[in-house]
């Protein structure tokens, strides 16, 4: 949910900006900050090889490497891998850009299992190249099962495939090009021992990740595909419901953001802004309504935030506040380019790291944009979302990472 809860921070940035306690280069890679007590955790490019690495959180110095040799490169997001690896019960999952998916001791970066999704998850007409901006999802781990999304190849165009072949059941030309993708790209694979335990149809394209949610007093698994929101039963992969794409064509990268438990907001492409629905259960059926669709803001791969009735996040390169109960614009100010937002939930306020690099703080407000202050944490081309833990903000890109003292707020 882009938020950070239990810490309130001194606002007073343009008078005591916070401290820099360490910085350092980093490889290439648009992978976030994952802190997990005193270390931290991150991917990026060693020149021919992938690399997840545990650094010590406090000083920045590296604990251990594991490196995969294979290399993602393409134009508009350049080298290196894309997702941020996940934590859990001391274990650390992570994709490469290229499919490799890893299970690593956090302690000590000994590989536990591994496998190339590309090949795992390909189509049954032996495509098994990546997505076109690389694989972007973290995994999911959810009862014993690391879920990860495994589609990419072919022609990306959106919508239905035309005359593709298809592994089980009829032709996809004669599918319901309203329901899921045939191809069954949503992968579980058990944490412990990498074992395939279910595959699920999920469409060919998206750089969102799994998701965990409850609605209608069930656990299920959210995924935003190429053609559609779904959700699915954790323990079998079984399709529960779905709400299709309002975009000709979908790139969805971010995730679904739960309001309660009966409604949530999502986007499926940067031009076509965000939709909210409701998800009710009666007995074993599912209905899934829209309420509204918006493009007064039309986040990418941009976060956005809520507080209260108010969303905060990008439309387009400008940010900007809409209304969460009708859509509409509260204001729309704030040239961050394609910058990440983080709300510190319990003040509130938002913390934007922006294109370039920048740590701008913003208040929460509906009534109007206010900067409370800024200062360059960073530089370079700066997409890779900010981290606050322990009292201190935690920034990267491409080229370094950065550690801050946060001052508390007295």
């Amino acid at each position: 949910d882009g938020a950070v809860k239990g810490v309130k921070i001194a606002t007073d940035w343009n008078e005591s900006p916070p401290k820099q306690l360490w910085k350092r280069r980093v490889g290439p890679g648009w992978s976030s900050i994952v802190i997990v007590g005193h270390r931290l955790f991150t991917q990026e490019q060693r020149e021919q090889n992938e690399a997840v690495v545990c650094f010590d959180a406090d000083t920045g110095e590296e604990i251990w490497a594991h490196e995969d040799p294979t290399r993602f490169d393409e134009s508009m997001g350049g080298v290196g891998p894309r997702a941020t690896p996940t934590f859990a019960d001391g274990r650390l999952y992570s994709l490469g850009a290229n499919g490799m998916l890893d299970c690593l001791d956090a302690a000590t970066g000994e590989l536990k299992w591994s496998h190339d999704i590309s090949k795992t998850g390909q189509s049954p007409d032996g495509a098994s190249k990546a997505p076109v901006w690389g694989y972007s999802n973290s995994p999911l781990i959810v009862d014993g099962k690391a879920i990860v999304f495994a589609g990419g190849g072919g022609d990306y165009s959106g919508g239905p495939p035309k005359k593709a072949k298809v592994g089980d059941g009829p032709p996809a030309e004669e599918k319901d090009p309203a329901k899921v993708s045939d191809k069954n790209t949503l992968l579980a694979y058990d944490a412990e021992t990498g074992e395939l335990a279910w595959r699920a149809p999920a469409g060919d394209h998206s750089y969102s990740s799994p998701q965990l949610a409850e609605f209608g007093g069930q656990q299920q698994v959210l995924f935003a595909g190429d053609r559609e929101l779904a959700a699915y039963d954790p323990a079998t992969g079984k399709v529960l419901w779905t709400l299709a794409t309002n975009a000709e064509q979908s790139m969805p990268a971010l995730q679904p953001h739960l309001l309660g438990d009966s409604q949530l907001l999502v986007s499926f492409n940067g031009d076509a802004g965000v939709i909210r629905a409701s998800v009710s259960r009666d007995g074993d059926q599912w209905k899934v309504d829209s309420k509204w669709t918006s493009r007064d803001m039309k986040p990418f791969f941009n976060d956005f935030v809520r507080v209260g009735d108010a969303l905060y996040g990008f439309d387009g390169s400008i940010f900007c506040s809409i209304d969460a109960t009708t859509g509409k614009r509260n204001w729309k100010k704030g040239r961050y380019g394609s910058g990440q937002v983080l709300l510190v939930a319990d003040q509130p306020v938002l913390v934007v790291i922006s294109e370039s690099g920048d740590a701008v703080l913003v208040a929460a407000d509906p009534e109007k944009h206010e900067e409370l202050g800024r200062f360059a944490a960073i530089h370079g081309k700066t997409w890779n979302h900010p981290t606050i833990a322990h009292g201190r903000l935690y920034v990267r890109n491409a080229e370094e990472m950065a550690c801050y003292e946060l001052k508390a707020l007295e």
